[in-house]
């Protein structure tokens, strides 16, 4: 016999609650802004593309060392993290038109480019494996249309 769940009824929140909502959701990457998101995605007042992460290659550093730190970069526009990574990194985006062609390439020491990333619409999330590369410094250089927006340093650690 085949069990149906059924989705929780949602009380939507008053255009106040769903102002401090959005704020929290989008200023917050951490666990306040996930809970934020997640009632206004449940109450379908946001649409949301949750990166998909592959098996358990991707787990980052131990727990107890993870730092969720941002590379430097403002929140509005670009940000890294975690820095230092162990198995992938997280980038966080937002450009000013989605028809812009923005890319996020990664350099070793030497200059090569060791992965390159093209990124679709306008704000969004991308995990990009890391898990390949040996431990060290790498420089992350986001691009739109071509022109360097930000560049920063980024370290990977086994």
């Amino acid at each position: 016999m085949k069990t149906v769940v059924h989705d929780p009824v949602c009380l939507p929140p008053d255009s106040t609650q769903t102002i401090t909502l959005q704020q929290i959701a989008s200023d917050n990457s951490l666990f306040t802004g996930a809970w934020a998101r997640n009632i206004l995605i449940s109450c379908d007042l946001l649409d949301y593309s949750e990166p998909i992460v592959f098996t358990n290659n991707l787990k980052s550093s131990r727990k107890e060392k993870y730092h969720w730190k941002s590379s430097g970069a403002s929140l509005s526009d670009f940000r890294v993290f975690p820095n230092p990574a162990r198995d992938f990194l997280i980038i966080e985006y937002l450009k000013d038109k989605p028809s812009d062609q923005a890319m996020v390439e990664l350099f070793d020491i030497k200059g090569d480019r060791v992965k390159s990333v093209l990124l679709q619409g306008r704000q969004h999330e991308v995990i990009i494996p890391v898990g390949d590369l040996i431990s060290g410094s790498y420089l992350i250089r986001y691009t739109i249309n071509g022109a360097v927006q930000k560049s920063s340093k980024v370290i990977i650690i086994r």
